[in-house]
């Protein structure tokens, strides 16, 4: 009896257990399930939609997720609230400032406040992390040629041609992958082999994004 009445203990300890670990789970990340739907929604541009279930998560989460702040950044910047976004990013940046994309996300909110100087510091601080974001590197080319700087101008033209070389798929999940998405980058490069299937560089860089992704479910 002491036996039994010992074992119904212990297995309540571990239900317990289980229990708060997923209740502190669920705190601290979000879900794939969760992560891929807002990027869905994002792509998509259902961008309200996509704020309102991007608030929900940054509210229960308990701190400040790399994507849902960089996904509730965007969409808030796509609805023309650039003021929170710009707060957002500044989260972001606090919390996560080798992420490319913040810097990116940010010059693109100087750019509809009409803020140049502001802007091109934030494309700038972006491609010096990940030289493989193509937007960054064609705002910078606009922003330099009508400035009349021609160096500059030279530079970002010659990153832009390297990359019009790749296919955009590869380039965008390249770029994604170097910042840590790995679901949208897997997601891209995934589409991609459908039409290449035999394409070795994508091969090899799906290959690396599974391997990040074993590591880290470990």
């Amino acid at each position: 009896p002491s036996f039994r009445g010992t074992a119904r203990v212990l297995a309540g300890i571990v239900q317990i257990t289980q229990q708060l670990y997923k209740y502190m789970a669920g705190a601290l990340y979000p879900s794939e399930l969760e992560l891929s739907r807002l990027w869905e929604l994002t792509g998509q541009r259902r961008h309200a939609e996509a704020l309102a279930q991007v608030s929900d998560l940054a509210a229960r989460l308990s701190h400040g997720h790399r994507d849902v702040l960089y996904l509730q950044a965007l969409n808030l910047r796509s609805l023309d609230r650039v003021p929170e976004a710009l707060a957002a990013l500044d989260k972001l940046e606090r919390l996560h400032p080798r992420c490319s994309r913040l810097y990116q996300e940010r010059g693109q909110c100087y750019v509809k406040l009409r803020d140049p100087r502001r802007a091109v510091a934030a494309f700038v601080q972006g491609v010096r992390i990940n030289p493989a974001l193509p937007l960054s590197w064609q705002m910078l080319e606009q922003a330099y040629r009508e400035a009349g700087d021609v160096g500059g101008t030279a530079t970002a033209a010659q990153h832009l041609a390297t990359l019009s070389q790749l296919p955009p798929e590869v380039v965008e999940a390249s770029s994604l992958f170097s910042d840590g998405y790995l679901l949208p980058a897997e997601s891209l490069i995934r589409a991609y082999l459908r039409k290449d299937p035999n394409n070795v560089g994508s091969l090899r860089m799906l290959a690396r994004i599974r391997l990040e992704c074993r590591a880290l479910e470990e």
